[in-house]
């Protein structure tokens, strides 16, 4: 059984072809919902959903869930998934039937990709194989995860990089007027990426603030428009039905060209939300209240800051010289 549903509509459907009952419309918006219906609608025909089935392909499965993860998923997220995905087909093959990969195989595949490959790379691909092995035993083509149980590389936790002000002011300065405006939007709000750049839409600024749609910590995120945000939006042209009409893979490769013409060095654009949150702590804001701001769903995510901010004042004691 395999749950769906296609981007117009918020309704799963259940794909119960194996069973010669052909797709079934829950009518559920819950994807757990959605699939209590279908066991009962199998229940109800006789059928017992099967577990593991030998014709179950890699290479389908793969394709299933990249379709999933494209209506659902950011922009960013959907492009990790596809790289993780093209790597495990890369790995065992598309015909492999997914239910002969164990746990032995997986810890040759974590070997072979670790040969190339930052920690921090194949924790993050990982991750997304582990979510897709998931989905495969909820939607009955596995019985088990080859994943559980297995663990990733360990990684070193790095401290986010804020940009010193001297750092900002000369990007600013190797930078067009139109890319100024671009910087400032991700400096002034501590949006990611993916939620501004091709994806907030006009329509979605409110007087006061403007929302933003399936974020990557819940459905949305409601970001209010100070003054210099708002100063920033009066002059970006509406030409478009987005604010931000350009890919966000653009947008980071503008940004790292006007840090390399600044002769910046690991000039990310992440790091401007590193900023955002860095120095509104250092001004006194409460870090419940940045946390909401960046979205975090917890606030432990966010008190890496004030270790960055730590560091900072220890380096500024240091320079005592009585």
């Amino acid at each position: 059984m395999k749950l769906r549903h296609r981007p117009e509509s918020p309704y799963w459907y259940a794909d119960l072809r194996e069973y010669g009952l052909g797709k079934l419309s829950t009518g559920q918006t819950d994807r757990e919902e959605a699939k209590k219906k279908a066991v009962e609608y199998l229940k109800k025909h006789g059928v017992a959903s099967k577990k593991g089935k030998p014709t179950a392909l890699l290479g389908e499965l793969v394709s299933g869930y990249l379709v999933y993860s494209k209506s659902n998923k950011s922009h960013d997220t959907y492009q990790v998934d596809v790289r993780a995905l093209s790597l495990l087909k890369k790995h065992f093959g598309e015909d492999c039937r997914a239910n002969e990969i164990n746990q032995k195989g997986i810890k040759q595949f974590i070997a072979a990709i670790s040969d190339g490959l930052a920690p921090t790379s194949v924790k993050r691909y990982l991750n997304t194989i582990r979510n897709f092995f998931n989905e495969a035993v909820m939607d009955g083509d596995l019985a088990v995860s080859p994943l559980k149980g297995v663990k990733g590389p360990k990684t070193d936790k790095k401290l986010p990089k804020p940009f010193e002000m001297g750092e900002i002011i000369k990007i600013w300065r190797t930078s067009t007027k139109f890319m100024r405006l671009i910087w400032r939007l991700y400096l002034y709000t501590g949006c990611r990426r993916g939620e501004i750049a091709n994806h907030l839409k006009w329509e979605d600024v409110k007087d006061g603030y403007f929302i933003v749609r399936k974020s990557k910590e819940g459905p949305e995120k409601i970001i209010p428009i100070s003054r210099k945000v708002k100063a920033v939006l009066d002059l970006l042209p509406r030409t478009s039905e987005y604010v931000l009409p350009i890919h966000p893979d653009t947008v980071s490769d503008l940004f790292s060209w006007a840090c390399r013409r600044a002769e910046i060095k690991g000039g990310k654009l992440h790091r401007l939300r590193d900023s955002f949150a860095t120095y509104l702590l250092a001004a006194g804001e409460n870090l419940k209240m940045v946390s909401e701001l960046l979205g975090h769903a917890d606030t432990r995510m966010t008190e890496r800051y004030t270790k960055v901010l730590y560091v900072a004042k220890k380096r500024a004691a240091d320079r005592l010289r009585f």
